[in-house]
């Protein structure tokens, strides 16, 4: 995308919102169309794809055999990667994952972790010896903004259709049978099912699910992680932002949970 046409898209989406408007043509604080598929890719342990508006995204998981913590001998683990995709965003480039990329995987992992929505004491094998690891890889085919909400969708669609492949010991050491799975699902705790809500601030306006140019536009860029309590609050990008504006946006938050939590059920 060329840089100058990027920032006159910029410019006229900001003169825009300042009369009340967006370039969607969307209420500020509605959310774009939500498509979630689950069982997306047939050879990960659970998968799942969204699009939201034009971002879209994939989420796979896989179940490794591994050594526990020694700190946490009784606990299976969880890691959390992200990556964009060539051609999902005009500034990627070839190499290991940005700032950026890093930035929106940790969210997605500290809501998750946050939450207590893997159950992680029941993924243990053998204390101190064997636990189960889950890896939640999240590719962004494209990035039309507010990549975080639709990578937690993801992820979490993603482990709520997690099957443990067959596990068989031989000797001391357990191997995995990845050709066959099981009927026995990833330990997950229902009543603790999480999602996020992103908001951007432009001048003094608050617009819900930014797309990719409301996000460029903005003067901040706010995160918020919520089950029936609010689990984190992460700025994306920062500049005044009031304790009633915040408090605002967790209350829209809250009110907004039971429609993106219809997706996940």
């Amino acid at each position: 995308m060329d840089v100058s046409v990027n920032s006159s898209m910029v410019k006229f989406v900001s003169s825009l919102i300042e009369e009340g408007k967006r370039y969607d043509g969307r209420d500020f604080l509605k959310y774009r169309n939500l498509k979630v598929i689950e069982g997306y890719i047939h050879n990960a342990e659970g998968s799942a794809y969204v699009e939201l508006g034009d971002t879209k995204v994939l989420a796979g998981v896989k179940l490794e055999v591994s050594e526990p913590f020694p700190d946490l001998p009784d606990e299976g683990f969880f890691v959390v990667s992200l990556e964009y995709l060539p051609g999902s965003h005009y500034e990627k480039e070839p190499g290991p994952p940005s700032p950026r990329e890093i930035e929106y995987a940790r969210i997605v992992d500290r809501i998750i972790r946050g939450s207590g929505f893997i159950n992680t004491r029941e993924l243990c094998i053998e204390s101190g010896k064997y636990v189960w690891s889950a890896f939640i890889d999240i590719y962004i085919i494209n990035n039309d903004g507010n990549i975080a909400d639709a990578s937690l969708i993801a992820a979490i669609k993603a482990l709520k259709n997690t099957y443990f492949p067959k596990l068989v010991k031989e000797g001391d050491k357990y191997v995995i049978d990845y050709k066959e799975k099981t009927n026995k699902k990833l330990p997950i705790n229902e009543d603790r099912v999480p999602v996020s809500f992103t908001f951007v601030k432009i001048k003094d306006r608050v617009l819900l699910d930014p797309n990719l140019y409301e996000e460029e536009a903005a003067d901040s860029i706010i995160n918020i992680g919520i089950t029936d309590k609010v689990h984190s609050i992460q700025f994306l990008k920062s500049s005044l932002v009031s304790l009633e504006e915040l408090e605002n946006m967790i209350e829209i938050a809250e009110e907004q949970r039971e429609k993106i939590m219809k997706y996940l059920k």
